[in-house]
C-alpha cells in the first residue's frame, strides 16, 4: 500500500523545491516508515521529471539510505522505494542542513 504524496503535503510536510530532491524523498520516507512508495507517485507528487526521482533514488541508495524494489503489473514496471533502518536515524538530510548532496 503506498501514501500519497499530496497526503504527504497536506499533513504539514513542506516540500523545499530549493532543497534538494534526495532530502524531500527521504523526508516523505520518514514520515511513512512503514509503506512503500512508487516512484510515480513521487514523480507526480513531486512535480519532477522521472529521471530526477530515478537519480535521486539511485543516490539514497547508494548512501544506504533506501531501497528500491521492483513490481510486474502486466507489461509496466513498478518502481517502489521504502526506508531503511539507516534512512531512519541518519542525520544527512537534517531539518537545517542547506547543502545539496551529490
Amino acid at each position: 500500500m503506498t501514501v500519497s504524496v499530496e497526503r504527504f503535503k497536506n499533513e504539514g510536510y513542506e516540500v523545499q523545491k530549493r532543497k534538494p530532491l534526495q532530502k524531500n524523498i527521504l523526508k516523505l520516507l520518514r514520515a511513512n516508515p512503514d509503506q512503500a512508495i512508487s516512484s510515480k507517485e513521487m514523480e507526480n507528487g513531486f512535480n519532477v521529471r522521472r529521471q530526477s526521482i530515478h537519480q535521486a533514488l539511485r543516490a539514497l541508495e547508494e548512501k544506504g539510505l533506501i531501497e528500491r524494489g521492483l513490481v510486474l503489473e502486466g507489461k509496466r514496471r513498478i518502481i517502489y522505494a521504502t526506508i531503511t533502518e539507516k534512512g531512519r536515524t541518519s542525520n544527512d538530510f537534517d531539518e537545517d542542513d542547506e547543502t545539496q548532496c551529490d
